[in-house]
Formats: structure tokens, sequence, C-alpha cells
């Protein structure tokens, strides 16, 4: 269910000018650049945390969170300019699961994006029918890794050294795409006209963490797809 975003709450404006006093520090060189990914991320879990807040039902507290971000799914919108990333965190409670997708910036200069809405979203845990682990094959790596590989034999008596090298290169991009593929758990709802709510990053601590205190009523059923 999707619910809306607060408009003016003390403490959202505080993460947000936050964020913004970041973003000021490192253009003048007070936030060095080493520390400024972290302080980002940190200040945006609690700008989350915030905009959830005016919505917590009374005793309702805190159990999990999970944050990623997706890459550049489109060219950027001039290659001289960096854009905003897709991003997306969960929160969980003791009796709902938040979403929280927005734009991440991670550099004060990048261009916001047109197709990626702000959206805060809940749904019950008594609404969640279990986690699907889901997995899919690298073809577009495998192809490209074969393409090289077979212009580096194709042109092996023209390349010399360097045929070995695109050969090699070739090979490790194949056997890493069908060897690892990418993977994903879904968050899956009772309702069957309902989406299913991917997570990205699944491995991390923090994701199995989370994962792990959801209903587990199709834990461990994986779906190929390619």
């Amino acid at each position: 269910m999707r619910i809306d975003l607060p408009a003016g709450d003390p403490a959202v404006q505080g993460w947000r000018r936050r964020l913004e006093a970041l973003d000021r520090g490192l253009r003048t060189g007070d936030v060095p650049a080493k520390k400024y990914p972290r302080l980002r991320q940190e200040a945006l879990a609690e700008l989350g945390k915030a905009l959830i807040a005016p919505h917590l039902e009374p005793g309702e507290g805190w159990t999990g969170e999970h944050h990623w971000v997706h890459g550049h799914l489109n060219l950027p919108l001039s290659a001289l300019k960096e854009t905003a990333l897709r991003a997306e965190s969960l929160y969980l409670t003791d009796r709902r699961l938040f979403r929280w997708r927005f734009q991440d910036r991670t550099v004060p200069e990048a261009g916001e994006l047109g197709d990626w809405e702000e959206i805060l979203e809940a749904r019950r845990l008594s609404e969640i029918a279990g986690v699907r682990r889901r997995y899919a094959w690298r073809w577009g790596e495998a192809i490209a890794g074969a393409v090289i590989l077979g212009l580096a034999l194709l042109l092996w008596d023209h390349l010399q050294i360097t045929g070995w090298a695109l050969a090699l290169l070739g090979a490790a991009a194949v056997v890493h795409a069908l060897a690892i593929p990418t993977r994903w758990a879904e968050i899956v709802p009772r309702n069957p006209r309902e989406p299913a709510w991917p997570v990205q990053a699944a491995g991390k601590k923090s994701g199995r963490r989370l994962l792990a205190l959801l209903p587990r009523g199709e834990d461990g059923v994986a779906s190929k797809e390619g």
C-alpha cells in the first residue's frame, strides 16, 4: 500500500538539510571525499526512518533495515555529467515492512532521473506469504566474452601476444557469467494480484537478517530466469 510522504515534518527537514550540508562540505573540502559516501549513506538511512516515523502505530518498533542502489539502467543524459542512481531501502518493524524508493545523487552535481519517482509503501507482515530466491544467468556478459574470444582466435596470427590476453579475457568472462549467476530475492505477497518486492544485495548481512525475520512460507523456492 502506498502511503503519503510527510510534508513539513521537522525531522525530515532536518535530515534533508544534513544531506545538503554534506554536499556543500564536499564542494568546499570541509567533508573529506573518502568519508562522504559513508556519511551520506548514514544520513539517507535516517531520512528514511524520519519519513516513516509519522506512520508508525503506537508501540511499533524497528527490527531491521536494508539498503541498495541499482546501476545505471540508461545512458547518462550527458557523457560529461553524472546522473542519480535508482535506490531502494527496506525498513522492517515488528508489524510492517516499508519500502522507500528514491533517487540517490552519489555526487552533488548528479542530475535527476525523470523516470524514477520517490515512493513510500508499506505492507503488513500478515500480508507477506514468504521469500522466494531468484537467479538469472548473465547472458549479456557471456555473449560479450564469447565475441572477444572469437575475435582473438580469428585474428590470432595478427595479434601475437595480445591474442593471448584477449582470449583469456573472453574465456574468463564466459566462465564468470555461467558459473556465477545474478541472484536476488523477492518478497511475495499473499494477494496474487499485488507485485512481489525484489530485494537486491540480499547476500549482505543486513539483507540476510531482514529476510530471516519475514514470514517464511515460500522461502527456499528457487526460480530460474534467463
